[in-house]
């Protein structure tokens, strides 16, 4: 019982305070969610929707970056599958790039730096590469067909399965590169150092080594065919 001096306290007061701090905590919770959907959506994809593809804001600060099918061409740049056709890489840096499945065919990497990258089963068809840096590069079941590699370095490449059909190799060194089972049918390895090179089950078929380096060349199961062996002479040996 209350004394006739005391007020007593409405109920639905108490009430109105929580139920407004419930919603102000409903509020932030919702908030929260939307800036978290934003962020994660509105995230750029790159190259072929690859989340981990190089976008234009991997540049690096104060360089200055191509940017070709959303990929940006720079060292370590990582594109899968992305469409680089007739682009002009001439003079590029695009050291430990990889590229796997990416279309190149046509493109211009005259002088480029393209060591220690990973290029397995791009199509390279047609590329003008000569004097390109290619030392450790992954290119295994990749298309090279018409390919200009004059003078490039090729120096301990992976190049197993390739396809080098017509390719021009002249001056190119392939120091223990692996060209197993590569098809080299019609190249022209015209003065191509190719030591310690293995040559393993290669199709030599048709193919120019005049003044070519075989030194400790690994050349088990490779075919013969009207090749013009390093002295001139014709091997017809696999035909």
């Amino acid at each position: 019982m209350l004394d006739r001096g005391e007020t007593r306290v409405q109920p639905n007061g108490r009430g109105r305070q929580g139920r407004a701090r419930h919603a102000l905590t409903r509020w932030r919770a919702v908030s929260l969610l939307a800036i978290f959907a934003l962020l994660v959506f509105a995230a750029p994809t790159g190259a072929a929707g690859d989340p981990t593809a190089s976008s234009a804001d991997d540049c690096a600060q104060g360089a200055t970056c191509q940017t070709v099918d959303g990929c940006v061409i720079q060292p370590g740049a990582r594109c899968p599958g992305a469409d680089l056709a007739q682009a002009d890489f001439n003079h590029s840096d695009l050291t430990g790039v990889i590229l796997p499945r990416a279309d190149l065919r046509g493109a211009k990497l005259v002088g480029a730096k393209v060591g220690q990258a990973v290029l397995t089963r791009a199509d390279l068809g047609g590329a003008r590469m000569e004097e390109v840096v290619l030392t450790e590069t992954e290119l295994p079941g990749s298309n090279l067909t018409l390919t200009d590699l004059s003078h490039a370095n090729l120096n301990r490449a992976n190049l197993i399965g390739a396809e080098l059909r017509a390719a021009y190799l002249g001056d190119a060194t392939l120091v223990g590169a692996n060209l197993t089972r590569a098809t080299l049918i019609f190249a022209n390895l015209t003065r191509a150092d190719l030591t310690g090179a293995d040559l393993t089950n290669v199709d030599l078929t048709e193919s120019n080594l005049t003044n070519a380096k075989l030194r400790d060349a690994k050349l088990s199961g490779a075919i013969f065919c009207h090749t013009k062996m390093p002295d001139r002479s014709i091997n017809n040996s696999g035909c």
